[in-house]
């Protein structure tokens, strides 16, 4: 029965007549469903519905959800590349789970921020994946500022910090580089 209430939504969704704001509706109805399956319809009509749909999607995932849906709400939510989600991201960067940070960092470097301290921060992470993830992160946002930051990675032996440096290292800095290579 639920299932054929997300066929309905589903339809409405892509009906031509319908407008915006009843599709924005219509989804945040889904989110607030009990059916993990019609939530999960719910984040992914929210990822295609624009701007309007971050307000929403952020109440939510400020309201709790398990885990595999969080993440797909994290990734939703970060599709939509919205300003005001950067605060969302930031606070699921401790997450208990792996895949939750490293789907808060993706929605946090998609912002493209000019604070890039948090994705510093995730340098410091216990998993390699998202050490990695933030090094490369820092290397595409052009983050000079985290220079440094990214040599005591590498010296932790994360490898992605190489490439970063690679993009980012300036005069003096690349010296720094080769000598560390000859120690």
């Amino acid at each position: 029965q639920m299932l054929c209430a997300g066929a309905v939504a589903l339809v409405l969704f892509t009906s031509a007549g319908a407008s915006a704001q009843l599709r924005i509706l219509e989804a945040t109805a889904m989110l607030d469903s009990t059916d993990r399956d019609e939530v999960n319809m719910g984040l992914e009509a929210m990822a295609g519905l624009g701007s309007r749909a971050a307000r929403p999607l952020i109440a939510r995932i400020q309201a709790g959800l398990p885990t595999p849906l969080l993440e797909s709400a994290l990734s939703s939510l970060g599709a939509l590349e919205r300003p005001e989600a950067a605060d969302t991201f930031i606070a699921h960067l401790r997450h208990r789970s792996v895949e939750i940070r490293l789907a808060a960092l993706q929605g946090l470097v998609a912002l493209r921020p000019r604070d890039t301290a948090p994705i510093a921060l995730a340098l410091n992470d216990g998993e390699p994946q998202v050490r990695g993830a933030a090094a490369i992160a820092l290397g595409s946002l052009g983050a000079r500022t985290h220079v440094d930051r990214l040599f005591v990675a590498l010296d932790r032996r994360v490898l992605e910090a190489a490439q970063a440096i690679g993009q980012l290292a300036r005069g003096a800095e690349i010296g720094r580089a080769s000598c560390r290579e000859r120690v």
